[in-house]
């Protein structure tokens, strides 16, 4: 197991997450930087991915509405083979792991 040997008995958080994905810069700073949506933000992951309290979902999507925005019930995820294809401004902070060289 090439995984555990690597990272050895890492502790790793792993839980239930309500994202909203906010691909629009404006919308996604405003929402950020907005006072009345502070309450349900549990996190952020940029460049375009809000972390909401889960016990806030059905408020933050009620006021997400009153301010205009079309809530799309799916996230589109890319699959990790899409990787491939983003830009390097994009994978900042996500390490890549490196092919073994061939012979070892």
């Amino acid at each position: 197991m090439a995984i555990r040997n690597w990272t050895g008995r890492q502790g790793v958080g792993l839980g239930p997450v309500r994202l909203l994905r906010v691909s629009q810069p404006q919308a996604r700073d405003a929402l950020l930087l907005s006072a009345i949506f502070q309450p349900f933000l549990a996190g952020y992951i940029p460049p375009e991915w809000l972390v909401i309290h889960e016990d806030r979902l059905s408020e933050a999507r009620a006021l997400l509405e009153r301010l205009g925005f079309k809530i799309d019930g799916s996230l589109n995820l890319p699959s990790p083979a899409a990787e491939q294809s983003l830009g390097k401004a994009q994978l900042v902070g996500y390490p890549r792991l490196r092919k073994p060289k061939s012979g070892r």
